[in-house]
């Protein structure tokens, strides 16, 4: 089973059932944690996300305003879970991360 992540903003954290399942850092690309081992099929889980966006430098920001408030041509700052969550079930042998490679 993976819980996957599209963006989290900024430092982010996962425990399901109490134990830390995956730990990202960078607002802009997902990531997903295996929960093998710590949820069942059937199971009811506990998924608590912890996100910490510091609004100090030297975080990476895109077009992010450092202030709470949009400006110039900055958009408002979005933290915490900015894009979809999702969890699904994976057998144990699949692709994580498919590279294609020119020869």
């Amino acid at each position: 089973m993976l819980l996957h992540f599209q963006a989290v903003d900024y430092d982010a954290t996962v425990w399901v059932n109490g134990v830390e399942a995956g730990h990202h850092r960078g607002g802009f690309t997902p990531f997903s944690c295996n929960l093998r081992g710590i949820a069942r099929p059937g199971e009811t889980v506990t998924i608590v996300v912890r996100a910490r966006d510091n609004a100090e430098d030297p975080q990476p920001r895109g077009k992010q305003s450092q202030k709470f408030g949009n400006h110039g041509c900055l958009y408002t700052r979005t933290t915490g879970i900015w894009q979809t969550m999702w969890m699904e079930p994976v057998p144990e042998t699949a692709l994580c991360r498919p590279r294609i490679h020119k020869i």
